[in-house]
């Protein structure tokens, strides 16, 4: 699309109510290959004509707890793969075509927890397999997600760290306010300094 900025560019959003039943129908009417009608290798082609060489996998809620509430628990390791091998293959078709000289990268995305309320503990097997799926697809990085909980942060990078070579990751965190002149619920700062230090 004309208005896609250059630089990362999502190919999904986060999960919510109506997301969630949207998604159940394509797994209704595609089966096992779902995914497909998820990432599209056409979003992404439209994206990289627009400017973009970082296409983010679909892959924000596809991690137990989101996919449990779907009914669909035994799926994380294939919409993982499966969203990273889209992404890539259109890189792949793309480059081919355009004869694109700049490199284009595929970033694994990870969003936060259906609830949020794991210990490290929980957290560290909930992300396991997806975090695996993704680096056995060869995903250039890794995007941590509009996480709010710097605890699960932690323990994410510490799994990531302890899976992998050195690969780039990339963490968002998400801030509340109490009130337009309220305090923030955690220190940015803190927040910031610990995934540097934790390989962020």
């Amino acid at each position: 699309p004309a208005y896609a900025p250059k630089g990362v560019v999502m190919l999904g959003a986060a999960i919510n109510d109506e997301a969630r039943v949207q998604i159940a129908a394509y797994q209704r009417q595609l089966g096992l290959t779902f995914p497909v009608g998820l990432t599209r290798k056409e979003f992404a082609f439209d994206y990289l004509q627009a400017g973009a060489r970082c296409l983010t996998t679909n892959t924000f809620a596809a991690n137990a707890t989101h996919l449990s509430s779907m009914g669909e628990p035994g799926r994380v390791a294939q919409v993982n793969r499966a969203a990273a091998r889209l992404a890539r293959e259109a890189i792949a078709e793309y480059c081919g075509q355009s004869r694109v000289r700049e490199s284009c990268f595929v970033l694994g995305s990870l969003g936060p927890t259906l609830t949020g309320a794991e210990s490290s503990a929980q957290i560290q097997a909930i992300y396991r397999e997806p975090v695996e799926a993704l680096l056995a697809e060869g995903v250039d990085a890794l995007l941590l997600e509009t996480f709010s909980s710097l605890p699960h942060v932690a323990a994410l990078l510490e799994l990531v760290c302890s899976l992998a070579a050195p690969l780039p990751l990339v963490v968002q965190m998400t801030l509340r306010q109490a009130g337009p002149a309220g305090a923030w619920d955690q220190d940015p700062v803190a927040f910031v300094r610990t995934a540097a230090k934790l390989g962020a």
